[in-house]
């Protein structure tokens, strides 16, 4: 607003601006924020074509007034103003023929500037209320321990990646932006020291330095603050697969992410860290806002520069990545025990004692091969990655190493129920017993010959270590051969005398004791063991609050004994302050398959959800059954797509567990999510809510498929259906009209056989009219066949019952024709036919007329009383036959149209 009151902005850059400012109206904040920087961005590209300021109405009174006005009732630091005057050259410079400030407003901003600086310390040192110091505060060595603990304690997987991500910030002493960009490849252990490569840093944009690693130490003294163990903690908490490209904090907000969890560490122990914090000069107290990522790289600094004895400033310098500027960056390089120094002081061992020469953890007596095994055990989805191997073995080293200090935590801890090395009894103690951590003073010279980063005094001071015991062990040596001279001159004398001196007394009774002591212990022995053959409770032990019974686990041919605990007025296969895993999938699934030994938890799928009734007291949300179910549900999801991929369920150990899992999960199936940067971190629960989505998505796509199925279906079947009625009605109608012609036809036929029966009856008597008759039937037949009458197929008995048929009815109508024409000559005397006598005297009656098929008036009337039934019926029956196939025909050439088989077995769809 003072720019543009004051004629700075051109009326082109406000009209832009005022359109801006009228299309933030609807949007949310970060919408806002969005639109501003990308509205300046674009305007401060197109300053070369398009100006945003006159710079000949740009002058220095105006800016001097806003930039004093900026402060209000609080007063800002020289850093601010320096920053907001760094802001306009850069929107000067941004205009063409400008390198940065206009040649008089900067000469006058200088002499201006130092005025106000001047100012401004003179108020603060008269009137206070601004502090010396600016941005934040450095964090303490001692609040960074207490962090560390903190972290450590709180024991859910999102403190494990802030206690790593803190004590790397603060041993590389680096910005936050450069550890969270940190990738695999970076990672490599060269003899005592684990190296840390930087591709870039704020100071060298071009990776020059890329090649000088950064060397951590581990600290055996204290596990909170080592770098190897936490290390260690989040590879065995969040290590899946990965390849060398992949980033140790994948995610693009890891930054945010370590943030919110430290504010929310500080917050809940308030007192404590203010109690720690450092004070700025002018505040009676520190502030926990004034504590952030720049604290770590602020207090690192300042605890390696103010030792007395420590590094150079030069190596503090290039640790940091600090430009020393001029001639001191050509002639004052990297040196690697510089660096090395640096790395042992930032690891918080103790500068003035002789420990600080100490090594990392390493396992000694155990055959490489073998120790692969167990690194393949603990970390088995590292396996396939080489060059982290020696890496891996330091951290597999540093866990046996710190078992005590793992061992202190409650059993809901994270590392405690999701670790594979402390659910591994057998494992765990073997490790432990040959892991050490070696000194330059020890004997074994091969182990501490390349330990690096080791000042002159801590020579000094191992040297005279070595001799204190040297001279320890002579004394001891010198006292206890002087002792049984002594007692060998003193027993000889009194063996002599023939007495017993207190030293053969003092042997006497300690064997007997010995002696009475192991046989008693036999005599229990065999009497427990009779006593559980006989009451049939073999390996049944009871002890004051557990049961240990012999409970079978499912995975391998092995059977390993469980506990049961005694607690919440009941037995159980879990302890009372049992947690469900809550890590990845990858620990759930070897959690559900392998067996705890060292808490004595079984298999997660050998026990059910009321297993765990007795946690539904501290309950939060969910039953514990219902979680219980949930895991359940999962990893038998997990199984059915091993036994769909023919994939053999081996899950005996962890290494095998991984990778059966691995196996089988992909995108597609919803076990893990590959479009995600942070695939690998993500919990049980989110694996299992993504699956369900994606059962949810196919059961609706296979719904919308079945639809579309039926919806076509059933077009079809309308269409078929429609089509068939079509067809039948145009099948009916072809044959009621191929019917009516084949009658009429017939009817002519009948009408034309008649006359010629009544022809040939005239004409029997007559023997020459026998041929005429025979080729005059023919002849009709051969008419009657070019009339289109169809000939219909006889077997033979059936032609010769229809010839006999027709001579039976020939027969009779020749009678009766030769009646008639005796009554026609005779005449209608003595009362016709009816009183007509016979030749044997009695009355004759007249005969019956017998109705056949060929009467044209029979046939008349029945074919006008039932239509087109009048058929004879060989006739008829021919032509049902013909027009049945002929319907068939029809009807398969439109169903074929129509997209309908007809050759299937299934008669409903025919």
């Amino acid at each position: 607003e003072p720019a543009f009151l004051t004629g700075w902005i051109t009326p082109a850059t406000k009209v832009s601006y005022k359109a801006m400012v009228a299309s933030l109206e609807n949007q949310t904040k970060r919408e806002q924020a969005a639109t501003k920087k990308g509205w300046l961005q674009k305007s401060l590209l197109d300053c070369v074509h398009q100006p945003m300021l006159c710079i000949q109405n740009c002058e220095i009174e105006q800016w001097m007034t806003f930039l004093t006005g900026q402060d209000g009732d609080k007063k800002m630091s020289k850093s601010t103003y320096n920053t907001r005057c760094s802001a306009v050259h850069h929107l000067f410079r941004c205009h063409r023929d400008l390198d940065g400030y206009p040649l008089e407003f900067g000469r006058d901003l200088g002499l201006l500037k130092k005025g106000l600086f001047r100012i401004v310390t003179t108020n603060a040192q008269d009137e206070g209320g601004v502090s010396n110091g600016e941005g934040k505060i450095p964090m303490s060595a001692p609040l960074y321990v207490k962090c560390c603990e903190w972290f450590l304690e709180k024991g859910d997987d999102a403190s494990i990646f802030c206690h790593t991500f803190l004590v790397l910030s603060w041993n590389l002493m680096c910005r936050a932006k450069s550890t969270s960009r940190i990738l695999w490849e970076h990672l490599k252990w060269d003899s005592d020291c684990l190296n840390i490569m930087f591709a870039q840093q704020k100071n060298d944009a071009f990776g020059l330095t890329a090649l000088h690693p950064r060397r951590l130490y581990a600290n055996p003294t204290n596990p909170a603050v080592c770098p190897v163990f936490a290390l260690a903690l989040y590879i065995a908490t969040f290590g899946g697969r990965c390849s060398s490209n992949d980033r140790l904090f994948p995610g693009t907000s890891q930054y945010k992410r370590f943030m919110d969890g430290l504010k929310e560490l500080l917050w809940e122990h308030e007192v404590e860290v203010k109690s720690l914090l450092s004070v700025k000069e002018g505040e009676d107290e520190g502030k926990i806002e004034d504590i952030g990522s720049h604290s770590i790289r602020k207090g690192a600094t300042k605890w390696v520069s103010g030792q007395p004895g420590g590094p150079s400033a030069i190596s503090i310098c290039i640790r940091g990545g600090w430009s020393l500027g001029g001639v001191k960056d050509v002639y004052m390089t990297y040196n690697a025990e510089g660096d090395a120094f640096c790395g042992r002081m930032l690891s918080l061992m103790p500068l003035l004692k002789a420990e600080f020469a100490s090594s990392a953890p390493e396992i000694v007596d155990i055959p490489l091969p073998e120790l692969q095994q167990h690194v393949g055990r603990v970390f088995p989805a590292m396996t396939d990655n080489g060059p982290l191997q020696p890496l891996l073995h330091r951290c597999l080293a540093s866990l046996a190493y710190n078992k005590g200090y793992v061992m202190n935590w409650p059993l809901s801890h994270h590392v405690r129920r999701n670790n594979n090395l402390f659910c591994d009894r057998v494992l765990l103690d073997k490790l432990n017993k040959n892991v050490k951590v070696f000194y330059p003073w020890d004997r074994e010279a091969s182990h501490t010959a390349s330990l690096s980063g080791i000042p002159p005094h801590v020579v000094l001071m191992v040297d005279m270590k070595k001799m204190l015991e040297q001279l320890g062990q002579l004394v001891s040596t010198r006292d206890e051969a002087m002792r049984n001279v002594l007692n060998d001159v003193f027993d000889d004398r009194n063996v002599a005398n023939g007495s017993i001196s207190e030293r053969r007394m003092r042997e006497v009774i300690t064997n007997a004791q010995q002696d009475m002591i192991s046989t008693q212990q036999k005599m229990f022995e065999n009497m427990l063991k009779k006593f559980e053959e006989k009451s049939g409770m073999d390996g049944m032990i009871a002890n004051s609050g557990t049961t240990q019974q012999q409970m079978h686990s499912t995975t391998g041919n092995s059977s390993i004994p469980f506990a049961y605990y005694e607690h919440s007025g009941g037995s159980w296969p879990v302890p009372e302050d049992y947690h469900f895993p809550n890590g990845t999938v990858q620990d759930l699934w070897t959690r559900w398959n392998v067996a705890d030994t060292v808490n004595g938890i079984p298999p997660l799928r050998t026990l059910q959800g009321k297993s765990f009734t007795f946690m539904a007291s501290r309950a939060k949300a969910r039953s514990p059954a219902r979680i219980f179910c949930d895991i359940k549900a999962l990893c038998e999801y997990i199984e059915n797509t091993c036994v769909a991929d023919q994939v053999v369920l081996d899950c005996e150990t962890p290494e095998k567990a991984c990778a059966v899992l691995y196996s089988v999960a992909t995108q597609e199936n919803g076990i893990i999510n590959t479009t995600s940067n942070r695939s690998k971190h993500c919990k049980w629960s989110t694996a299992l809510t993504r699956i369900q989505q994606l059962k949810r998505k196919r059961r609706r796509q296979g719904g919308a498929q079945r639809n579309r199925e039926r919806e076509t279906t059933s077009r079809r079947e309308n269409v078929a259906a429609t089509t068939v009625e079509v067809a039948a009605t145009t099948v009916d109608a072809q044959r009621r009209e191929s019917l009516t012609v084949d009658t009429q036809r017939r009817e002519s036929l009948e009408g034309q056989s008649r006359d010629h029966s009544q022809a040939s009856t005239s004409n029997s008597d007559d023997p020459q009219s026998g041929g005429r008759s025979r080729g005059s039937s023919r002849r009709s037949s051969s008419s009657v066949e070019a009339a289109g009458v169809r000939p219909v197929r006889q077997s033979r008995g059936q032609a010769q019952s229809r010839s006999r048929n027709q001579a039976t009815t020939s027969t009779r109508e020749q009678a009766q024709s030769r009646s008639r024409s005796q009554a026609t000559s005779t005449g209608n005397s003595g009362g016709g036919r009816r009183n007509q006598a016979r030749s044997d005297g009695r009355p004759s009656r007249r005969p019956k007329r017998r109705r056949t098929n060929n009467d044209p008036s029979h046939g008349d009337d029945f074919a006008s009383a039932f239509g087109d039934i009048a058929v004879p019926p060989a006739a008829r029956a021919r032509e049902v036959t013909h027009d049945k196939a002929n319907e068939r025909v029809v009807l398969e050439g439109v169903l074929a149209e129509a997209g309908v088989s007809t050759r299937t077995r299934n008669s409903r769809q025919t």
